[in-house]
């Protein structure tokens, strides 16, 4: 047990993987964590385009099934013609001590502008939507699904869908309880932003990236870092852990079979050693296999931060290529400012349970 549970915290670990613990990119999280804390509100503005070459995705998913040994017509299914392009714009307000945000956001798909109306978020309040939201969604997935006859994207069902919604203006996807399981009222998020960038100085001190495009390798290097760092990575998981169970206003109990639960980890900590080992050597397995070689020779990905006066601007670009034509690019730009603006979630809309019962 304590082997399987010394796993998972090692493959927890490995979500870090994907923002980068080297030295350099610990020193744009410290960067934008400078940037934050002047900040109480901040606004992020940004664009993110999708440019998809179905045709290109279709060889490279066959070629991909080819090299798995699978059914490919059954795997890769049927595709859109030619190229498409998708840009999402977005408007969020966040508020950086209790994580609460309201973000405003349309897609412009094939030269046709869809409104998505306004998403609203928090721990005490959960997730709520404007009407907009759901119905923009809805015409946008009858959009992308052009060859879908499904009932779903018929008249019938979009007029029932409308009159479902009547006149409310909101509605209420997730509760608090449904997202955390707990009660979050009177949650403080003070302090926690903090820790969590002390969390990764801590546990990555000293750890280096061999090759930053490689996602797979990089998750590999990690695994083999947190074998030879136990006490550091358990020493430093441990007090983050210990922040996030105040943050929360966890009893004593709870936290102390959180501490119960590391002290016998650092007591076996061996185990946690072979739980990273083990990973470790299954990911170097999988990456010699054909299929996964071509998915991650064919993936690049480049992120840029920049300081600004108020705050930071950041640029990402993922992009696939296959056999010398692109598959896929993505490309992100946003900036987050400080801002005076204060984050209201609205009261008083439907449920999706209540939705749902309408649409019956």
């Amino acid at each position: 047990m304590k082997k399987k549970l010394a796993a998972l915290l090692c493959g927890v670990m490995c979500v870090g993987a994907f923002s980068g613990c080297s030295t350099d990119e610990l020193g744009y999280l410290k960067m934008a964590a400078n940037a934050m804390d002047t900040m109480k509100t901040c606004e992020v503005k940004g664009t993110m385009q999708a440019d998809i070459n179905f045709d290109a995705l279709e060889t490279f998913m066959t070629d991909v099934a080819k090299a798995t040994g699978a059914d490919m017509v059954a795997t890769v299914g049927e595709f859109p013609d030619g190229r498409k392009t998708m840009q999402m714009d977005y408007d969020m307000n966040l508020d950086m001590d209790t994580m609460k945000y309201d973000m405003s956001f349309d897609v412009n798909y094939e030269g046709k502008k869809y409104d998505l109306g306004t998403v609203y978020y928090s721990l005490a309040d959960g997730v709520v939507v404007t009407t907009d939201t759901l119905l923009g969604a809805y015409q946008l997935a009858g959009a992308v699904e052009e060859k879908n006859d499904s009932y779903l994207f018929t008249e019938a069902f979009a007029r029932d869908f409308k009159a479902a919604l009547g006149q409310q203006k909101y509605i209420t996807l997730i509760s608090a309880e449904d997202m955390t399981g707990v009660d979050m009222e009177g949650v403080s998020m003070s302090g926690l932003q903090d820790a969590v960038f002390t969390f990764y100085e801590d546990v990555f001190k000293g750890f280096e990236t061999a090759d930053g495009q490689q996602v797979a390798q990089l998750m590999i290097n990690m695994l083999d870092f947190i074998g030879k760092n136990p006490e550091q990575v358990l020493n430093a998981t441990e007090a983050y852990m210990m922040t996030v169970m105040d943050s929360m206003n966890a009893s004593a109990e709870d936290k102390a079979q959180i501490k119960e639960g590391f002290a016998e980890l650092k007591a076996s900590e061996q185990d946690f050693v072979d739980g990273a080992s083990d990973l470790s050597a299954m990911l170097k397995e999988i990456v010699k296999e054909p299929s996964v070689s071509m998915v991650l020779d064919s993936f690049k990905y480049n992120a840029e931060v920049k300081q600004l006066a108020e705050g930071f601007r950041s640029t990402e670009v993922y992009d696939v290529t296959h056999n010398g034509k692109r598959v896929a690019k993505i490309t992100t730009d946003s900036t987050m400012m400080s801002s005076n603006e204060t984050v209201t979630i609205p009261k008083g809309g439907m449920t999706l349970e209540e939705l749902q019962n309408q649409m019956a």
